[in-house]
Order: structure tokens, then C-alpha cells, then sequence
């Protein structure tokens, strides 16, 4: 928001899925802007690599410029919704997401996940983190007047199902594994067999060159100058 002056307009509100999608609460021109990794935050400069420049392009859906939040026409008919167009409720998600994300004590994991940065440390390298899973669906309530009439009404409504999910620790992978090592009771050949196991696939970034990420396969005892 410093970068782009709050889009020209002190009051405007964003809301961002990390992807390809930006809200905002009031229009504002396309902007577009390039940067030379000096000009980018220290934690944001070290994942790239090289000393070219970024560009940043933002710009008006030309598909669906606006949207109306109070719009819930669709969800008026009785019938089973075949073909719903979710993107309704795809932007109340976003924006409800928005305060813990600002807050800097969450991250999003598979879209509509929020999960504490807090770590409960359980052993063998892993965590177990509190989150939430959450998504809004359209429900239809009723209401009864003093004179005992009826009112039916359709609104959005979230529905959250918090959950705690087992996690890698954050840290050193070395450091990981031979917590894993060291706890685990079997020999050592079987100790590394499920090691494998446990941390297959997990992705890993290079200390030495944070714009690399790497993933995790097996173990070896071949020095790295033999692998191909």
C-alpha cells in the first residue's frame, strides 16, 4: 500500500488472495510499475535472484468490473442451483480473510485454510498448528413479524470449522531429520527408510540462493559431485 499511495485514495480497502485476484472498496486507475530488486524489501528481495526488475500490473476485471455484494438474486429460486455463479461467494471469502491475514499471525494454505505461525513442537521434526477452515454459503432464515406473518430471506452466512493439522517445523532441514534420527528406536538403516517417508516431497529452499526451491526426494551416500 505504500508502494502504490494507497491507490490515490486515503480511505480505499483491499483485499488480496495471493494469487490473481484484487478487491478493492472504491475504483482506482490500472496501475503499473517497475522495480529493481534494491527497491524491494530486504525479505522480499532475497527470494529473487539476479539484479533484473519486477513489474507490477494491476487492472480492472474487463469481464466483471463491479460487483454487488448485496446481489443474491440468483439464490432466490427454490430449485437445486446447477450451475451457481460462485463468484459471489468466492469474494466474501477473500475479504474475510483479509484481517488475519494483515495481521501477520496467519497463513493461507490451500486458499481458504488459515493457519496460526504458531508451532506446537510433538517430536521427529513436525508441529501441530491451529487453523481454520472456512467458506460462505447462502442460507435462507425466517423471521416472524409482531402480527405473526412470516418473512423468508436469503443472506450469506460463514461457516468456519477450526482444526488443529500436523505440519513440518520451520527451520534448517538437517536439523529436522536428525530430530527425526534421534528419536526414532529403530536401527539406523530403518531410522532413514522412514525418515524418507515422513519427509518426501517437502519443499526446501536454499539458504544460499532463496529464489531456488528444491524438492526433497530420498537420501543418498554418494558424494554430491557424483550425482547426475
Amino acid at each position: 500500500m505504500d508502494i502504490t499511495q494507497n491507490f490515490g485514495n486515503s480511505s480505499i480497502k483491499i483485499s488480496y488472495d495471493n494469487r490473481r485476484t484484487l478487491l478493492s472498496s472504491h475504483p482506482f486507475h490500472t496501475v503499473y510499475e517497475q522495480f529493481s530488486k534494491n527497491d524491494l524489501p530486504e525479505n522480499v528481495s532475497t527470494s529473487f535472484g539476479g539484479n533484473g526488475t519486477i513489474t507490477v500490473k494491476i487492472y480492472q476485471n474487463t469481464t466483471m468490473p463491479t460487483i454487488d455484494l448485496n446481489d443474491l438474486e440468483q439464490y432466490q429460486a427454490e430449485e437445486l442451483l446447477l450451475n451457481e455463479d460462485r463468484t459471489l461467494r468466492q469474494m466474501l471469502e477473500i475479504i474475510l480473510s483479509q484481517n488475519a491475514v494483515d495481521s501477520g499471525n496467519y497463513d493461507v494454505v490451500r486458499r481458504s485454510e488459515l493457519y496460526r505461525k504458531h508451532e506446537n513442537k510433538i517430536g521427529y521434526g513436525l508441529c501441530t498448528r491451529v487453523g481454520s477452515s472456512k467458506g460462505v454459503r447462502i442460507i435462507e432464515t425466517e423471521t416472524k413479524k409482531p402480527n405473526g406473518e412470516v418473512m423468508k430471506e436469503i443472506k450469506p452466512a460463514l461457516v468456519i470449522d477450526f482444526k488443529k493439522s500436523p505440519f513440518y517445523c520451520s527451520g534448517k532441514f538437517i536439523d529436522l531429520v536428525t530430530e527425526f534420527l534421534n528419536g526414532y528406536r529403530g536401527n539406523e538403516e530403518e531410522a532413514y527408510r522412514e525418515a524418507e517417508k515422513v519427509f518426501k516431497n517437502i519443499r526446501l529452499t536454499p539458504i544460499y540462493q532463496k529464489n531456488r526451491v528444491l524438492q526433497f526426494t530420498k537420501f543418498t551416500s554418494q558424494p554430491f559431485s557424483k550425482l547426475e
